[in-house]
């Protein structure tokens, strides 16, 4: 008799976790907007995998100290909900190659026209993809660090060609910790699992499917799905073990 209490005692902080995953969600689905087709959007018009990204960043904020060099970033025109902070920070540049970003830098993140090891900070987000030389950009990200400065990269897998100008490129993780061998120290997290890949490819497909309600509707629940699971720290549907399905990767290395 007491072992069954025991467990449902044990279990009970868990249920208090998925309950505040699900109001958290929903929360986050109703402050949806609507499209121009009628269809209830994420927050903020965000796709999945930019939510994704945006908690990443927002989880290492703390680290963004110092000066920071964020290649292919956009000071004008930023995506997403992610601000830099300010606390810490003695500078913040960017480097891109569209002008109408306003960037510092107006250049290749592959050939940045400043010297070595001026930065404590290097961030990379969502660009690695769209460098065709993409050894010289990881190559030129750990020239422009301080030994023991750190690099935030995120790169997509499970994601749509997405021309920027170019997209040349999708990540597995070895792939990332070849490319990040001269670093001292790669930490690599997937960004969401089986649940949130199949919600993203859904939540992307019902911009260009003719049922889009539907496709919607799908990635609603896959989603809404993987905070559940998340939240209760359980495997559903065995899907916390399908370690080959994920929108991408964020990268923590220090030079």
């Amino acid at each position: 008799m007491i072992q069954p209490l025991l467990a449902l005692a044990s279990f009970y902080p868990r249920l208090r976790r998925c309950r505040r995953g699900i109001e958290a969600e929903a929360k986050g689905l109703r402050m949806g907007r609507s499209d121009p087709g009628g269809v209830v959007m994420f927050a903020d018009g965000r796709t999945i995998r930019r939510r994704l990204l945006d908690s990443a960043l927002a989880a290492h904020a703390r680290l963004m100290r110092g000066r920071v060099i964020d290649l292919g970033g956009k000071k004008v025109g930023k995506r997403g909900g992610f601000r830099p902070p300010s606390d810490g920070v003695l500078c913040w540049h960017y480097v891109n190659t569209d002008p109408a970003t306003e960037p510092d830098f107006l250049a290749d993140i592959a050939r940045v026209p400043v010297g070595d090891g001026g930065y404590d900070v290097a961030i990379c987000t969502e660009t690695l993809e769209h460098v065709k030389d993409v050894e010289a950009a990881a190559s030129e990200i750990h020239r422009l660090l301080r030994p023991g400065g750190l690099a935030l990269i995120s790169v997509p897998f499970m994601f749509p060609i997405h021309a920027d100008p170019d997209d040349y490129h999708r990540f597995t993780e070895s792939g990332i910790r070849s490319l990040l061998g001269r670093f001292s120290r790669v930490e690599i997290e997937p960004m969401g699992g089986f649940l949130e890949a199949v919600a993203l490819q859904f939540d992307l497909a019902r911009r260009r499917l003719s049922n889009r309600r539907f496709a919607h509707l799908m990635a609603k629940l896959c989603f809404v799905a993987a905070g559940i699971q998340n939240a209760v720290g359980s495997k559903l549907a065995g899907a916390g073990d399908w370690k080959e399905w994920t929108t991408g990767y964020f990268c923590k290395a220090v030079k």
